[in-house]
């Protein structure tokens, strides 16, 4: 599973401020009091452990097109998490001066005229080579259609062939998949499920 590092898990975002180059974020994360009684549970996160209800996170973030939303520079970036805490992306992103835009929760300016709050979507899973079940390696899901638009309007054409590649991905591992239908289960609930983290 994720914790145990034998699944992989790769998100695509769109974070606030010019990301430069790629970088690794190794932090520590603990949930925060509910003071409130409060459905939504925030977490805080730091770049030292400073108690022993500190978790570490691990988080590489790598930037693949840049844009402007309300004359403010955005990055569209990829995710890889080597650690699965709650909110563990959301709050790093925030703590290193690039929250996901949307996000008001962690600091993100609030999108407009979308339904979407925030752009979190997980592309991607990696699978070790046998497992119990015969999934296939990688399993890719498509962006969500809000998502697609959003990078339509405030990132130029080059992103298509990003997006070509990830459809053709897509296609290639649905059809290795056809042989079982569990997996197809699996695709359905993956993309459904896909922005929670």
């Amino acid at each position: 599973n994720i914790k145990n590092h034998t699944i992989q898990k790769k998100y695509v975002s769109v974070v606030q401020n010019k990301l430069l180059h790629q970088e690794e974020w190794i932090n520590y994360i603990e949930k925060k009091s509910d003071k409130d009684n409060s459905k939504f549970h925030k977490v805080e996160v730091s770049k030292l452990k400073e108690n022993d209800e500190q978790k570490k996170c691990i988080t590489k973030i790598t930037p693949v097109k840049y844009g402007k939303y309300k004359n403010k520079d955005i990055t569209f970036v990829e995710i890889e998490i080597k650690t699965g805490r709650m909110h563990q992306i959301r709050a790093q992103a925030s703590l290193h001066n690039h929250p996901l835009l949307g996000d008001t929760a962690y600091g993100g300016l609030k999108i407009e005229d979308f339904s979407q709050d925030f752009f979190l979507h997980a592309k991607e899973l990696i699978f070790p080579s046998e497992n119990p079940i015969n999934l296939p390696n990688t399993v890719n899901a498509t962006l969500p259609k809000p998502f697609l638009e959003f990078t339509n309007k405030f990132f130029d054409s080059r992103l298509t062939g990003y997006f070509k590649k990830q459809i053709k991905l897509t296609l290639l591992h649905l059809k290795s998949s056809l042989h079982s239908f569990p997996i197809l289960c699996f695709n359905f609930f993956f993309i459904k499920l896909s922005f929670y983290k």
